[in-house]
């Protein structure tokens, strides 16, 4: 087998989903944001820019692009912490919580529909590979760190 080839393959498909409509639909916004929304859902007090960009994967500067673009939307806010005024903590707005459900049932049933696609036992055994590779990826990730 050539794993080469097959990586090359899996990597264009990736690529290619990325530019797809559905995917801009589900997105709808610029990179990094849905994620950024997705996480200040998920913990409910506020996070500094500083965790916002540790969980993300990428630099304070394009977080702080992305919640410029958002706190524009009306979709995040910003409060100084009063303990220390130099401290900024962004959290979610009631706006913000409305379009990330929107947004995960949107892409949940995009999943339901790709699954019904695959038939049962295709579905299960795509669901189980992708959780498999996303293990060892962590495991690649977790190696990287500590060199």
């Amino acid at each position: 087998m050539d794993y080469q080839e097959l990586a090359v393959r899996y990597l264009k498909g990736m690529v290619d989903r990325m530019k797809t409509p559905a995917r801009q639909k589900v997105d709808g916004m610029a990179r990094g944001e849905a994620l950024i929304l997705y996480f200040l859902n998920e913990n409910e007090k506020g996070q500094t820019p500083s965790e916002i960009s540790r969980f993300a994967g990428v630099s304070t500067a394009r977080v702080t692009a992305a919640i410029n673009n958002l706190e524009n939307k009306g979709l995040i806010e910003r409060s100084i912490s009063s303990q220390d005024r130099r401290k900024v903590f962004v959290s979610i707005t009631q706006k913000g919580k409305d379009m990330v459900n929107v947004k995960k049932e949107e892409a949940l049933s995009c999943a339901v529909r790709l699954l019904e696609k695959l038939g049962e036992k295709d579905a299960a055994e795509y669901v189980r590979l992708t959780e498999k590779a996303i293990r060892i990826m962590e495991e690649f990730q977790r190696e990287e760190e500590k060199k």
